[in-house]
């Protein structure tokens, strides 16, 4: 019996362990898709500020 607790815990100690590498996994995960998510809102604006169009502005002849 006393064998059979003891590979219980084990079992238990690793499954603990591998949740926190999991989680710990998700969390730097998750930081990375933040920081994905900001580049392509950057370049998006840079883009959009490229891309500028002006219309109805009246010709300045100096």
């Amino acid at each position: 019996m006393k064998k059979v607790d003891d590979r219980e815990k084990r079992v238990e100690d690793q499954a603990d362990i591998n949740a926190a590498q999991m989680a710990t996994r998700i969390d730097r995960l998750e930081k990375e898709r933040e920081a994905r998510r900001d580049d392509v809102s950057y370049l998006q604006s840079q883009s959009m500020r490229i891309n500028l169009i002006f219309s109805s502005v009246p010709k300045y002849n100096a």
